[in-house]
């Protein structure tokens, strides 16, 4: 697959600003590849996964907003408030991107 190569993901990057890595399972304490990758493309991640008691690097991703295990239209029109903000303010973007550079992401 496409995402496999991580040139692949860098290149993909100068084109998007945030990179889906949704999680088939959301589990406590876990970090699935997907959001590995997502850390590793030079995007900011957006993930479902309860991120309760992983440490990642500040501002490396974004969270869906889950209700009761529901993703609501609340949920969705707050992320959507946050990428506006960080695509229009590149400076707090790239510090998101470049804290999970800095760390070498999960990989």
């Amino acid at each position: 697959m496409w995402y496999r190569s991580l040139e692949c993901l860098r290149e993909f990057s100068k084109q998007y600003w945030f990179y889906l890595s949704f999680e088939n399972a959301v589990c406590e304490d876990y970090v699935t590849e997907k959001l590995a990758r997502g850390l590793d493309s030079h995007s900011i991640p957006i993930s479902l996964a309860n991120q309760t008691g992983v440490r990642l690097p500040p501002r490396s991703y974004l969270k869906v907003p889950v209700d009761t295990g529901k993703i609501t239209d609340e949920g969705i029109a707050e992320l959507a408030q946050q990428m506006k903000q960080l695509m229009a303010d590149r400076e707090e973007y790239m510090r998101g991107v470049t804290s999970a550079s800095a760390s070498g992401g999960l990989t």
